[in-house]
């Protein structure tokens, strides 16, 4: 399986694009809420959270939503992987719990994604108040 990255490099595009930009219209749309600038974990593994409790909440199975990170663990063995499931089984809707194990969770997904180099125990990935609001 490609990364969609790898994919759209092996796409020659038609030229000036699928779509003429001028075609687009650029809209600015304001909002009241400000995102927080010290969120204290990656935004990578943020991104990851997001996307895979997406999925879980527009009703996938939890253990679909965060397959990857399931796989990346079981790469590093047996002991973390009952570490992640432990973590699936915490995840249950948007709650504080639930969003901390999320992000702990994803931080498996460089295991299966990378390799085992950039992997950061995820007992060291814990997102304070301000990350997780």
């Amino acid at each position: 399986m490609v990364s969609v990255t790898q994919r759209i490099k092996q796409i020659k595009q038609p030229r000036g694009g699928y779509v003429p930009p001028r075609l687009f219209q650029k809209i600015e749309i304001e909002s009241s809420e400000k995102l927080e600038k010290d969120e204290n974990i990656h935004a990578s593994l943020i991104g990851l959270a997001v996307d895979y409790l997406s999925r879980f909440i527009n009703g996938a199975d939890v253990n679909d939503s965060f397959g990857i990170s399931l796989r990346g663990a079981s790469l590093l063995g047996v002991e973390e992987l009952i570490k992640a499931e432990t973590l699936v089984k915490s995840i249950s809707g948007l709650d504080k719990k639930s969003i901390i194990s999320a992000c702990k969770l994803v931080g498996y997904d460089v295991v299966f994604r990378a390799g085992k180099l950039g992997y950061k125990p995820v007992e060291d990935i814990n997102p304070d108040i301000r990350t997780i609001m």
